[in-house]
């Protein structure tokens, strides 16, 4: 192979790409790592600094939720327990016993409120060693009283009332005897039904105390009924140690927040809060949040105060848990992490510059050689190769580079060659291009004369290969077109011919079927009046019979109305008769009773006599016999109360005797009269019944016309529909011969215009 050397001239001078295009490949490459690997280290660092203080925040935020909830749980339990514990006394039967006696022992009829609000101003009157003061004090029940408040302490005053609201016992001399007025006794006592109560901490005069007003309702064990109500005042010792045991680390805090914007402290007093900061805390609905609390950045949860079994009257009260701890504190361990991260990542770009060195070498040493052999062959020197030993992506692009070389040595020597051989058929084809022209020429005159029309010309065969079986293509064509267009003709020349013969034939065709139609149509005119006259006298006919089944229906109700009112006379009659016999059963009676009557006015007449007699006994004997003059006096007065009350009984058994016979007349002529009535109801009933045969006959004549009219209608309407089909019929036939008649037109002119264009063409 001949090496071929050139000179490559001097390009234009390319732009500089700055600072950073002019420095090496190694400076770039080294570089390029160290920044790649600062930037991997610092976002490993920041993602992980992110994710672990997420995680972190979350999971101390997610303590202070739990630590918040269990401590409301807590206190809820605690509360809970409290009430458990006062309803359990609440079942002793000295205290039931107790109540029940007290309720009962209010006089009948007496104005209890009145009566305990006098008590009550006694209470507060009296002093300590008062008899009332005392036996409140000290009876069974506040015996039982005394004993629970010793076994639970917390509890620093007991007392009960019954079901009006008085005193029944205490552990201590309560400020009023009347509770009834106060709203604990009321939502205790809640109407008669019982509810448990419980109130908002406050400093409680009797038991000198931070305390919760605690009341249960007292039921009977038999009826179930509230005979009473149970009261403790509940120290908060207890309360609040609960709640401050639950502190976490040194700055965490647990506070128990009541309505109002209050919270305990530690030392059992009430103290006020912003009420804005608390009610962005109970309104969040995360489980944790990040705020300023007391000017402090801290992690704050709250959870409500409640049961296990979600207590109402605990629910109710509306008290929350507020857990919060230091923001610091809480995410100490996330600077920790933060400082280990920093210090990795150091090394790491340490590591990273010294491997981007050696790399950097690596890389740069080949691309080098590989620029040294690129610019000798751009100089001319073909024959330069790389002949690197390498497997990697590098040596793949110095074995491309030498393919690369060999490839445009030999491209070049092709060249050279390729131009002779161009020069020799460009002469070619200039030859050949001018043959083609004039056999285009010759082929454009035929069918341009062709297309003129005629048909008698031929082209002549003068060239070779494919212009002559394109010649012979054309006049084949044209022999064909000769003869179709012969055969055309003939064709429009009979087409016209019987064209004419239809269109004479639907012409006359299409005037006989508009004359029919018009006959039709006055027949089924005509028809349609028939038709309305029938229906006219149809109706007519169905009114008559429907008037004729009315009055029918009425003689016919007519006729029931009148049997059923013989049958009502006849037990009126039936009715009268009872009546008559009762009334004189009644007189007979009546006259017994006057028999019996004038046997006890004997009677009494017979005692009366018996006691005069034994008065003038009486007054012949001595002071011994003075009871059975008395005796007698009694006897005498009693025979004159029961004479003067039997003339009584008498007279009215006279005016019963006398209104009872003008009853039995009066019955007697009702009697009778109801007999008269029945008999003209009975005519009256036969003489409907008549009217009714007839009215039933007529109607029955009237139905029968009725029906015929109908009959005749119905036919009417089967011509009229008949009529009407054969005049559609008629229609469309007429419509049929007008579309015949067009098409034969149509038919001719088409005959026609294939006439005028075979005439172009020369046979």
């Amino acid at each position: 192979m001949t090496q071929t050397t050139a000179t490559a001239a001097p390009g234009p001078a390319l732009p500089r790409g700055g600072l950073f295009a002019d420095l090496p490949l190694r400076f770039k490459l080294m570089l390029m790592f160290l920044i790649l690997s600062a930037l991997s280290s610092m976002a490993v660092a920041l993602f992980s600094d992110r994710t672990s203080s997420q995680e972190l925040t979350s999971s101390a935020g997610e303590t202070l939720h739990t630590t918040a909830t269990q401590a409301g749980i807590s206190v809820g339990n605690l509360l809970n327990r409290q009430i458990g514990l006062m309803q359990s006394f609440a079942l002793s039967q000295v205290v039931q016993d107790g109540a029940a006696k007290a309720n009962a022992s209010y006089a009948a009829g007496t104005n209890i409120q009145a009566t305990v609000e006098a008590l009550d101003k006694q209470w507060i009157a009296a002093k300590d060693t008062d008899a009332l003061i005392q036996d409140h004090l000290t009876n069974q029940v506040a015996g039982e009283l005394q004993e629970f408040r010793s076994t639970f302490p917390d509890n620093v005053e007991v007392f009960v009332t019954d079901k009006y609201g008085a005193l029944l016992a205490s552990t201590n001399r309560t400020s009023d005897y009347y509770q009834a007025d106060e709203d604990w006794w009321q939502k205790a006592f809640n109407n008669g039904q019982g509810a448990v109560y419980i109130g908002q901490p406050t400093y409680d005069e009797s038991a000198r105390t931070l305390a919760l007003t605690i009341a249960v309702p007292l039921h009977s064990n038999t009826s179930k009924d509230v005979i009473g109500v149970l009261r403790s005042t509940y120290r908060l010792d207890a309360l609040v140690k609960q709640v401050t045991s639950a502190n976490i680390g040194a700055t965490g805090r647990t506070e128990l927040f009541l309505t109002e914007a209050q919270y305990l402290t530690a030392d059992q007093k009430v103290a006020d809060f912003d009420p804005a900061t608390l009610s962005q805390i109970l309104t969040s609905a995360a489980s944790y949040m990040e705020m300023s609390y007391l000017n402090i950045p801290s992690l704050v949860s709250h959870a409500p105060v409640r049961t296990i079994t979600d207590d109402q009257a605990i629910a109710n009260l509306g008290w929350s848990i507020v857990v919060h701890q230091a923001r610091d504190e809480s995410l100490q361990v996330v600077s920790s992490t933060e400082q280990t991260i920093l210090l990795t990542g150091l090394g790491t770009l340490f590591v990273s510059g010294v491997l981007a060195l050696v790399l950097a070498q690596l890389l740069s040493s080949p691309i080098g050689k590989l620029t040294e052999a690129a610019r000798a062959i751009a100089a001319g020197n073909l024959g330069q190769r790389l002949r690197l030993r390498r497997r990697d992506e590098i040596g793949a692009l110095g074995a491309s580079f030498d393919s690369m070389a060999d490839a445009l040595e030999a491209r070049i020597a092709a060249e050279q060659e390729a131009r002779t051989e161009a020069e020799r058929l460009q002469q070619a084809e200039t030859e050949n291009r001018q043959l083609l022209e004039r056999a285009v020429g010759e082929y454009l005159a035929f069918v341009q004369n062709v297309a003129r029309g005629d048909l008698t010309q031929r082209l002549r065969a003068s060239y070779d290969g494919a212009l002559e079986q394109l010649a012979e293509g054309l006049n084949s064509m044209v022999s064909n077109l000769h003869q179709i267009t012969g055969q055309v003709q003939a064709g429009t020349n009979a087409i016209a011919a019987a064209v004419a013969q239809i269109s004479a034939a639907t012409t006359e065709q299409a005037a006989s079927s508009a004359e029919q139609s018009a006959a039709i149509t006055e027949t089924a005119t005509a028809v349609e009046e028939v038709k309305t006259i029938a229906l006219q006298t149809a109706n007519q006919a169905n009114q008559v019979a429907e008037s004729s089944l009315s009055a029918l229906n009425v003689a016919h109700e007519g006729n029931e109305m009148v049997a059923e009112t013989i049958s009502s006379m006849s037990m009126i009659r039936q009715q009268v008769g009872q009546i008559a016999t009762t009334l004189g059963t009644l007189s007979e009676q009546t006259r017994s009773i006057g028999t019996l009557i004038a046997s006890v006015s004997e009677l009494a007449d017979q005692i009366n006599n018996l006691g005069q007699n034994a008065a003038i006994e009486a007054t012949r004997s001595d002071q011994q016999d003075k009871d059975l003059e008395g005796l007698a006096r009694l006897v005498r007065d009693l025979a004159n109360k029961a004479k003067g009350a039997t003339g009584q009984v008498r007279q009215i058994l006279s005016e019963i005797q006398r209104v009872s016979k003008a009853a039995v007349d009066v019955t007697e002529e009702g009697t009778r009269r109801a007999e008269s009535g029945a008999r003209l109801v009975s005519q009256t009933g036969q003489v409907i019944k008549e009217m009714a045969n007839e009215v039933e006959k007529g109607a029955q004549a009237n139905v029968q016309m009725a029906a015929a009219a109908h009959q005749q209608m119905l036919g009417m309407e089967q011509i009229g529909q008949a009529m009407v089909a054969i005049q559609q019929a008629t229609a469309q036939t007429l419509v049929g011969t007008r579309q015949a008649e067009q098409a034969a037109q149509d038919l001719q002119n088409l005959a026609r215009s294939l006439q005028d264009a075979i005439a172009v063409y020369q046979l």
